[in-house]
């Protein structure tokens, strides 16, 4: 009937969940505050079991993490540190065990949010601690333990780019800029390489947030902190965002967007 029913509540393995992410029937989340990561069985009815083995620290207690995702193929997680200027990468097993970890040094500084393309990329957000003007993005592969970037740092000259979104054949990486108050695309090349298209900068509203890409990969929406609203846009030619309209009124203190 639409109604949210809690099914258990189970200890993160630390303090502040920041981000989480689902593979089939493993939840796996970060903490912020204890910097570390936690998994769970997902059970046919919902509930979450907390599994031995999978907490794990990031490389420092000041490591700030942004967000967690599995890999393409579901063997690994990957974990991007704002502070220390990071990539946790962890290889886990079928039960969701933690078997083997590396910490790999970001190429970009500030390294915030990700998302994957073509099935073998990283595209990862550089804020550059929110520099004016400064953002980059970069592209990694080999995204089981020891990352290799592809073709170093891109800029896209705006300030404070955070999340990250990818077109569904991982052609396009849409980037929000909270600073700048926008968003802008770069085209992946199929050999992972990332290049910043400049005639793709859009107007979003009040410090753009996180953002996604419909089911049907003909749109783009972002969600905007500073206005509480959500940017509607219509993918078109070459990359380009073309605004089709903005929904007012949404929760003050609503964070991310996912669509299906």
């Amino acid at each position: 009937d639409g109604t949210l029913k809690l099914k258990s509540t189970v200890s993160s393995g630390g303090t502040l969940p920041i981000s989480v992410c689902v593979n089939n029937d493993l939840v796996f989340v970060v903490n912020s505050t204890t910097a570390n990561i936690c998994g769970f069985k997902l059970g046919w009815d919902g509930s979450l079991t907390k599994i031995d083995g999978s907490e794990k620290s990031l490389s420092d207690v000041s490591a700030a993490p942004a967000q967690i995702s599995f890999n393409p193929w579901g063997n690994g997680l990957l974990v991007t540190e704002k502070v220390t200027n990071k990539i946790s990468a962890f290889a886990i097993d079928a039960n969701g065990v933690v078997t083997d970890s590396q910490v790999n040094n970001s190429v970009g500084q500030t390294p915030f949010g990700f998302a994957l393309a073509r099935d073998k990329f990283m595209i990862v957000s550089n804020a550059i601690g929110g520099a004016a003007g400064e953002s980059t993005c970069t592209s990694y592969e080999n995204l089981y333990l020891d990352l290799n970037d592809v073709n170093g740092t891109v800029a896209n000259h705006q300030s404070a780019v955070c999340w990250v979104a990818t077109a569904k054949y991982g052609r396009y990486a849409f980037v929000a800029n909270t600073g700048s108050n926008n968003l802008n695309t770069y085209y992946i090349a199929p050999n992972g390489a990332l290049y910043y298209l400049p005639w793709t900068k859009a107007a979003a509203g009040s410090k753009p947030a996180d953002l996604t890409v419909s089911g049907n990969n003909l749109f783009v929406y972002n969600i905007n902190g500073g206005d509480h609203t959500i940017t509607e846009f219509k993918r078109s030619f070459l990359g380009r965002l073309q605004p089709i309209g903005t929904i007012t009124s949404i929760p003050d203190f609503a964070a991310g967007i996912a669509c299906f």
